[in-house]
C-alpha cells in the first residue's frame, strides 16, 4: 500500500532508509510506525499501523506463559492467582519502583506491569473457570462496580477484575458476539488501522468517523477472512510438525526426565499448602508491600540524587539534576509526607540564589492551615524554618500536605533562555519529633 499512496517519487521512496527500517518491525522490539510520504496529511498523521502497539507486550507475555507451562506451574490455581497478585502489587507500586521512565526491550517498564495485570487476570480466570459462573446478574454487578470505579477515578485495577468478567460474559454468553466472525477478530485488529488510514487519505486527510467505519468495515472483514484462510489457519496446522524431541540426545533426554520428576515432587509439596495458609502468605506479603511502598516518607532530602515517587512531589518542583544537591521550586509548591505519632516539628531547609532579588518572603501551609506567614528570605543566604504543626496521627491521618508559597518568581534576564518559573532552592523537608 505504501508505494501506491506515498507522496514521494517511487525511486525516492524505495531509496529512503525509513522504508526498509520499517520492515524491522517484524522483530517487534522496537516497532516502527511510519513510511516516508505515507499518510503524512492525515488527521492522525504518518502512522501506518498504530493499532499493533500491543503486540510486543502480547508476545512477551506469551513467552512468560510458555516458561510457566514448561515448568509445569500453570496447572496450579495458586500459581496463577499469585502471578496476578504480583502484577497488581507491581502496578500499584510502580511510581515507587520506577520513579523515572525505565525501559525493558525498548518499552516503558510501567506499561509491562500495567498490561501484565490484565493478562494475568485472564490467566487466573482460566485457572478458576470451573468456579466462575458467567451470568447476566454477575455482568450487571460488574458493570455497576466499574461505573463506581470510573467515578472514583480508580478504574485500572477494577477493569482487570470486573472488566475481565464482562469480556468473558460477552464472549461466551451473548449471541451477537459469540458467532463465527469471532474467528476473524485478530485479522480485524491487524487490518483495521491501515484501511481506515487509507480511506482518510482518499478523502483528503479528514473525514467523518461514521463514514470511515461504513466504508472500512466490509474491506477489513474481507481482509480478515482472507488472512484467516491463507495465513492463520495454515500456520496453526503446522503445529504438529514443530517438535524438538528428535534433535535431543537420549542421555540428555533421560537426565531431563529425572530432573523433571524431582521438580514435580517439589511442585506437589508446594501445591499441598492449604488455602488458609496461602491466604495468610498473601496477606503477609500485602502488609510488607504496603509498609515498603505505600507509607510516605517523613523526610525528603534533595542533597541526595535519589528521585522521589510522583505522589510525594505533587506540584511546583522541577526535575533534579544529578550534580545539584537541591531542587528548584516555583512560587507555589506542594509535597506529600508521612507523619508518625509524636512528630510535630516541620523543618524546611534551602537557600535563595544571589540573583533572586525579587523573592523576599515565604509562607508555609500544613494541610491547608497556615503555620508560617511571610518568613523573611535574603538573597544569597540559606534559610531554615522549624515550625510546630498539629499531630494528625491522632486523627488517623498519616498523609499530610506541605505547601510552600513564595511572594514572587525570579525575573530572568531578556537573553536568558531558561523559561522555568523559579523562586528558590529547597535542600530538605521533613517532619520530626521536637
Amino acid at each position: 500500500m505504501g508505494p501506491l499512496v506515498t507522496t514521494l517519487p517511487l525511486r525516492e521512496y524505495f531509496s529512503d532508509a525509513a522504508t526498509w527500517r520499517y520492515l524491522k518491525s517484524v522483530f517487534l522490539y522496537p516497532l516502527y510506525w511510519n513510511l516516508p510520504g505515507v499518510f503524512e496529511q492525515n488527521l492522525y498523521s504518518s502512522s501506518v499501523n498504530g493499532s499493533i502497539w500491543t503486540i510486543p507486550y502480547q508476545f512477551g507475555f506469551y513467552i512468560l506463559l510458555g516458561v510457566l507451562g514448561f515448568l509445569g506451574l500453570l496447572r496450579y490455581k495458586k500459581v496463577n492467582l499469585s502471578l496476578f497478585a504480583v502484577f497488581v502489587c507491581a502496578y500499584l507500586t510502580s511510581d515507587n519502583l520506577f520513579p523515572n521512565v525505565t525501559h525493558f526491550l525498548g518499552i516503558p517498564l510501567k506499561e509491562w506491569l500495567y498490561l501484565g495485570m490484565y493478562f494475568t487476570a485472564g490467566m487466573a480466570a482460566y485457572a478458576f473457570r470451573d468456579r466462575i459462573e458467567l451470568s447476566r446478574r454477575g455482568a450487571i454487578t460488574c458493570l455497576t462496580l466499574l461505573l463506581f470505579a470510573w467515578i472514583a477515578e480508580e478504574y485500572y485495577l477494577s477493569v482487570s477484575v470486573f472488566g475481565t468478567y464482562l469480556i468473558l460474559y460477552l464472549g461466551y454468553c451473548t449471541k451477537p458476539v459469540h458467532f463465527s466472525l469471532a474467528k476473524l477478530s485478530f485479522g480485524i485488529y491487524i487490518y483495521a488501522f491501515p484501511v481506515q488510514q487509507l480511506f482518510t487519505h482518499l478523502f483528503g486527510g479528514s473525514m467523518s468517523p461514521y463514514l470511515n467505519m461504513l466504508l472500512s468495515v466490509p474491506i477489513v472483514l474481507l481482509l480478515a477472512w482472507l488472512s484467516d484462510r491463507l495465513i492463520e489457519t495454515p500456520a496453526t496446522k503446522m503445529e504438529k510438525y514443530v517438535t524438538l524431541e528428535p534433535l535431543i540426545p537420549e542421555k540428555l533426554s533421560r537426565a531431563w526426565g529425572q530432573l523433571r520428576a524431582a521438580w514435580e515432587r517439589v511442585l506437589r509439596r508446594l501445591a499441598g499448602i492449604s488455602w488458609g495458609g496461602y491466604a495468610a502468605v498473601l496477606l503477609l506479603t500485602g502488609v510488607v508491600v504496603w509498609a515498603a511502598f505505600f507509607n510516605l516518607p517523613s523526610k525528603v532530602d534533595f542533597t541526595s540524587t535519589r528521585h522521589q515517587p510522583s505522589r510525594v512531589l505533587v506540584s511546583g518542583y522541577y526535575t533534579q539534576n544529578k550534580d545539584e544537591p537541591f531542587v528548584f521550586v516555583t512560587d507555589s509548591s506542594c509535597i506529600h509526607l508521612g507523619q508518625k505519632r509524636g512528630m510535630t516539628c516541620l523543618e524546611i531547609k534551602g537557600f535563595l540564589p544571589e540573583s533572586f532579588t525579587d523573592v523576599n518572603s515565604v509562607s508555609v501551609y500544613f494541610n491547608d492551615a497556615p503555620v508560617l506567614a511571610d518568613g523573611e528570605l535574603i538573597p544569597g543566604q540559606v534559610f531554615s524554618f522549624s515550625l510546630t504543626v498539629p499531630d494528625h496521627r491522632m486523627l488517623m491521618e498519616k498523609e499530610v500536605s506541605v505547601q510552600i508559597v513564595f511572594n514572587a518568581v525570579h525575573e530572568r534576564e531578556p537573553d536568558n533562555t531558561d523559561i522555568r518559573q523559579l523562586s528558590a532552592c529547597i535542600t530538605s523537608i521533613c517532619i520530626k519529633k521536637n
